[in-house]
């Protein structure tokens, strides 16, 4: 009799991911090893081994896998399944991703599993080990070790299940099954979701089939080890899958689910006999026989203790709990054939042996059925022909054994081989397409080596335009230390080659002086050897003389013995002659010097020359160089310039940037905090459901059955909502943590710059801003504390809620079946009232939907409207614009005129005369046409700036979504007039920058393109980022009086430029000098008061106002 075991269920906890850290999740799960028991949030379960997140896998491995070595030889089937959530370890927990090479520490199950029964197995020849692996894919059954990824159909043949058509291989060493393993985990479906990069598409199972005889009397076995790395179970929310990756993740959960009810089919105690749905999926028609049939079944659950991922952690344990209630009946798989041939067996033994009893008399056997002793022995030559039919059969079936292992072997190899030359072609044609792109993309590629080349060329300013602000600062040091890097290297440079100049300039000035010293020596010898070149040719015939002379005296001195007198006066002549005669040698001999000096001085001055030129050669390469480094130096200082210029306008605007990310920031937080009260006060109404719905079923009578259900309704609604405020405090902690983590890696930059590389003006700044990194830091580890407290107390409330012994509690307090009917019609109530009121917030919600779009088309429709009228107020401005430089040239030339006759009219030269009055009275004219464009001018710009205010106010609306005008309880023109400054009027504070360009009025008059050169420049586009609202100054009105007579009477008005003019000076006290009259055609008035002012409203321009004449 076979025994009846339940499934053996382990649980491991992995450790917290890098994501998982970064969210700054806690951990909701406690372990206790040693009591196989694990607690989440105050739920406890129990197990047949827990193993907490420090556990090796070579401990699992023992716990879980190498029992079941045993049972294997033993010839039961056998079967080890992880099942958990998405990335919570299953795959590294099975090792079915694990390469030849990887490390004996981190080897999973499967490795250390087939390396186990390898050893056990050993040397033996009556072994023999298979390996095939499947994947479900999308329902779908694929061999993993066959190229053609057909798909294969289950079969069931006297009720054992089997895949047609699956590929079997023979192994027969650890490293055959790795191969085999890795192949198949190269063609298996993999994706990337939002919570695992490699996450498996499909489910997996690799299959070992062990046969064996080890001795001659024992009977073959036949067992399967199924090793099953199960799909993790997703939700699409966190997995964020679209498109494939989502139809993958439905089927995913459709085949988990329909293995978690086949689980609580076959753990539901009071179906006895009910159907079991093993042929609803794939997965669980090939796990029948684990599940409830004839295998020794561990399962694995794999979890994670992230807080994040409580719910699926509670789902996959409540899962494993369930599984761990699972009955198996396994049984010894033997052999059908060899059974038979061992009954037979049995079967000649017994007959052998009463043929014996018989030959030795002894009749100790009945013989049924009057069977007669020829009977006997013709059974008996018919079990031994039958033992001689079956040893041939046998030897025929090892035969065929033996050629098909070696059929499977030349198969394998041919498959390898056709997988070799599929993937050789695979890289010869991506070789081609590759070789083909390029060749079609050969100009683009030359172009992307220029550009990338220049991209290197480039600035570091332009290389960081795009980083954060608090980059820029570490930029600007980076670009500050390399310009004055740059600019020492330029001074050291200059430095040197200056000091080469000046060395070079010496020597060119000593070699100067040599040569011209060897040239004035040599010119000097050259004057001298002409004037000794006679005196040469003199001594040299004179020695020839004396020579001669000294001969002929000594020739008589030889023959004179007589007359000793003459001798001796002869004597005294020679005497004379020879020390002439040395004289003259010795002067010949300084000739002589004198040329082999001149020839020295000669090549000296060749050599001096060629020096001198190879120098002055060397001054005219370095004065080069000079100037070249000076004009990169210039280069360099106009496109340092330039970039400082860039920088500080990046510092600005980020600056701002960060001035409004920072108010975003202040307005999320406090929308934050919102949601936390909000969440803190739904965690409170729960505990209150839970505490009263415990209480009244504590004290639940006959008749109070409804109220305990109204109470678990209440229970049911709170916990729902208070797993939404569980989803919301999890977003919202994940954002503060990556803020966290933004400012630390800031705070870590802060902390390793190095003092050196700190600009010495920016110290304070960098200590102010650690100083404000810290203080955030501390208030966003604050706000994560707070919810991640808040979050896990929720959580386990919701846990309660949603436990089995409150609702069991709850429905073991019915009485009858009059109160099961009444809590069904309370029920059926409350379903049809709920569904109502979605009914009706699904109408609202599309209501309001719809006036959402219908002020959205509105407010479009008005913002075109409003941005058609700014365009054209533009238009109609640059007309007032071009229109008022023209008056104002033409009214600068006629004040001018004006200005001068005035100034001669003043000296008294001549009396006014009536052409004066006259172009008085065209400059009153002209006066009163500019005043009347000036105020037209102003009344439009009025007009284009409310325009402007408008549209600003609009694209805030849209922005904001704010569509009443209202901003957290104020208008917005109110928010804006706070922020411009206490009330300043909206006209005034906010207005679009212009580039007015001055005109001159006085003088030659300026030509109108220049004029408006700024005004085409200027973006005149209504985008969002044209619009800079800025305050605009008051302007400040001057006055200035000169009076012109000390008579009392009439005061004319009228303006001129501040600029002193020639005749008039505004400074000085006037002069008591008479005033030369007028004419009596002239309406002019001598004795009038004449006022000098400022005009206000042309850019402190001097103009002539209307009052110029008015009293004309």
């Amino acid at each position: 009799m076979s025994e009846v075991i339940p499934v053996r269920v382990a649980v491991r906890v992995r450790p917290l991911n890098s994501r998982e850290k970064a969210e700054n999740s806690q951990e909701c799960v406690q372990c206790f090893v040693e009591q196989s028991q694990i607690s989440i949030n105050g739920k406890m379960f129990t197990f047949d081994s827990v193993f907490d997140p420090t556990t090796s896998q070579e401990i699992i491995y023992d716990e879980c896998a190498a029992p079941l070595l045993e049972k294997i030889f033993d010839g039961y089937n056998c079967t080890i399944l992880a099942y958990g959530q998405t990335g919570s370890g299953k795959t590294y927990t099975m090792g079915t991703e694990e390469t030849v090479t990887a490390s004996s520490e981190g080897r999973g199950i499967i490795s250390r599993l087939v390396d186990g029964i390898f050893k056990e197995i050993g040397t033996s020849e009556r072994h023999r080990v298979t390996a095939s692996m499947l994947e479900i894919y999308e329902e779908k059954v694929i061999d993993l070790l066959c190229i053609s990824r057909e798909c294969l159909q289950i079969r069931e043949s006297k009720g054992a299940v089997f895949v047609q058509g699956l590929s079997v291989h023979p192994v027969s060493c650890l490293e055959d099954a790795m191969k085999l393993l890795q192949k198949g985990c190269q063609l298996r479906s993999r994706g990337e979701t939002a919570m695992n990069d490699k996450s498996s598409r499909s489910h997996a199972i690799f299959t070992l089939c062990i046969e064996g005889n080890e001795s001659a009397e024992s009977t073959l076995f036949k067992a399967k080890l199924h090793l099953v790395d199960l799909a993790g179970s997703e939700r699409l929310k966190k997995t964020q899958a679209e498109g494939e990756r989502m139809r993958e993740g439905i089927k995913i959960n459709e085949g988990l689910l329909a293995l978690g009810n086949v689980i609580a089919s076959l753990t539901d105690q009071n179906a006895t006999g009910r159907h079991i749905p093993y042929r609803v999926t794939k997965i669980t028609r090939l796990l029948q026989d684990s599940l409830g049939g004839n295998s020794y079944t561990v399962m694995i659950a794999c979890i994670s203790p992230a807080d994040t991922n409580a719910d699926e952690t509670l789902s996959t344990l409540r899962y494993a709990d369930r599984a761990k209630r699972i009955k198996n009946k396994p049984t010894v798989n033997a052999d059908p054939n060899m059974a038979l041939i061992q009954g037979l067996r049995d079967e000649l033994a017994s007959v052998k042996h009463e043929l014996a009893m018989l030959r030795a008399g002894q009749n100790l056997v009945k013989l049924e059925d009057n069977q007669t002793i020829s009977e006997i022995t013709n059974d008996c030559k018919r079990c031994v022909e039958l033992e001689k039919q079956n040893l041939e059969n046998q030897e025929d079936y090892n035969r065929r054994n033996v050629r098909f292992a070696e059929a499977m072997v030349e198969n394998s190899k041919l498959v390898e081989q056709l997988l070799a030359s599929q993937q050789i072609v695979e890289q010869l044609r991506d070789h081609m397409r590759e070789i083909k792109k390029k060749s079609e993309n050969k100009e683009f590629d030359e172009a992307m080596k220029i550009l990338d080349i220049a991209i290197n060329l480039r600035g570091p300013v332009e290389e960081e335009k795009d980083k954060d602000v608090f980059d820029i600062g570490e930029d600007d040091a980076d670009d500050e230390t390399s310009d004055q890097a740059f600019v020492n290297r330029f001074t050291e440079k200059q430095i040197a080659l200056n000091k080469d100049m000046r060395d070079i300039l010496e020597e060119i000035k000593q070699k100067e002086l040599a040569f011209e010293a060897t040239v004035a020596s040599q010119t000097e010898i050259v004057k001298m050897r002409d004037t000794y070149a006679a005196e040469m040719e003199q001594l040299q015939a004179k020695l020839i003389v004396l020579e001669k002379e000294k001969q002929e005296l000594l020739s008589k001195l030889k023959g004179s013995s007589i007359h000793h007198k003459l001798s001796e006066e002869r004597r005294k002549r020679l005497q004379e002659l020879e020390k002439e005669l040395a004289v003259s040698k010795r002067r010949v001999g300084e000739i002589q010097k004198l040329e082999k000096e001149n020839i020295r001085l000669q090549e000296q001055s060749k050599k001096l020359s060629i020096e001198l030129g190879e120098l002055k050669k060397l001054r005219v390469k370095m004065s080069k160089q000079m100037r070249e480094g000076e004009v990169r130096f210039r280069k360099w200082k106009m496109m340092a310039d330039r970039n400082m210029a860039q920088l500080k306008n990046q510092v600005r605007k980020r600056e701002m940037e960060m001035a409004r990310e920072q108010h975003a920031k202040n307005l999320q937080l406090a929308v934050y905090r919102r949601k936390y009260e909000e969440a803190n006060a739904c965690n409170r109404r729960l505990q209150m459901q839970l505490t009263k719905s415990t209480t009244r079923a504590k004290t639940c009578c006959d008749g109070q059955f409804i109220s305990a259900l109204n109470d678990e309704l209440a229970v049911a609604y709170s916990a729902a909502e208070a797993e939404i405020h569980c989803q919301i405090l999890i977003e919202q902690r994940k954002v503060l943590s990556l803020q966290q983590q933004k400012l630390m890696k800031r705070q870590e930059k802060l902390l390793k710059e190095p003092p050196v590389k700190r600009r010495t003006g920016f110290d304070m700044e960098v200590e102010d801003e650690r100083q404000a990194i810290e203080e955030q830091l501390k208030n966003l580890d604050r706000e994560i504390q707070l919810r991640g407290s808040e979050l896990s107390d929720i959580q386990k409330k919701c846990t309660k809620a949603y436990s089995d012994e409150h609702r069991d509690r709850l429905w073991s307090a019915l009485r009858n079946l009059t109160e099961a009917k009444a809590g069904l019609d309370r029920l059926f109530d409350a379903t049809v009232n709920e569904r109502r009121s979605c009914l009706e917030k699904d109408s609202l919600i599309e209501e309001l939907r719809r006036d959402m779009d219908e002020m959205k088309n509105f407010y479009e429709k008005k913002l075109d409207v409003m941005r058609t009228e700014l365009n054209d107020s533009k238009a109609e401005v640059g007309v007032l614009r071009r229109t008022l430089a023209e008056a104002e040239l033409c009214y600068a030339k006629q004040e001018h005129d004006m200005i001068n006759i005035w100034n001669e009219m003043v000296e008294g030269h001549f009396d006014l005369p009536d052409n004066v009055i006259r172009n008085l009275n065209l400059v009153k004219e002209a006066a009163n046409n500019f005043t009347s464009l000036q105020q037209a001018f102003e009344q439009k710009q009025r007009d284009l700036e409310k325009s402007r205010a408008r549209v600003y106010h609009g694209r805030l609306r849209r922005k904001t979504g704010v569509t009443d005008g209202m901003v957290h309880g104020r208008s917005l023109s109110e928010s804006i007039m706070e922020e411009s400054g206490n009330g300043e009027d909206l006209s005034k504070t906010y207005q679009i920058r212009e580039n007015r360009k001055p005109v001159e009025r006085l003088g030659v008059a300026m030509d109108l393109d220049s004029i408006f050169s700024d005004e085409k420049g200027e973006d005149m586009s209504t985008a969002d980022s044209d619009l800079s609202y800025h305050p605009t100054p008051q302007k400040i009105t001057r006055k200035r009086q000169s009076s012109l007579a000390n008579v009392p009477g009439r005061r004319d008005t009228f303006v001129l430029n501040e600029a002193p003019l020639k005749k008039i000076d505004m400074d000085q006290e006037p002069k008591n000098e008479p005033i030369p009259s007028c004419s009596t055609e002239s309406d002019f008035n001598p004795n009038a008061t004449y006022t000098v002012e400022q005009c206000p409203g042309l850019d402190h321009r001097s103009v002539i106002t209307r009052d110029l004449f008015n009293e004309l």
